[in-house]
């Protein structure tokens, strides 16, 4: 999923999602065109944070 979807199935800003990436806290896998892909188990860790 992208990170829109992500955003808006976790209830969370994109600023947010920025914030944990650059914590490290979420590590998004890259698509070979270098778009960040998220799966259900980065979504489950975003409502484990929050």
């Amino acid at each position: 999923m992208t990170r829109s979807e992500l955003a808006k199935r976790c209830g969370v800003n994109i600023e947010s999602l920025r914030y944990y990436e650059k914590r490290r806290l979420l590590v998004p896998v890259r698509t070979a065109s270098g778009y960040r892909k998220y799966t259900e188990e980065d979504a489950a860790r975003i409502r484990f944070i929050k």
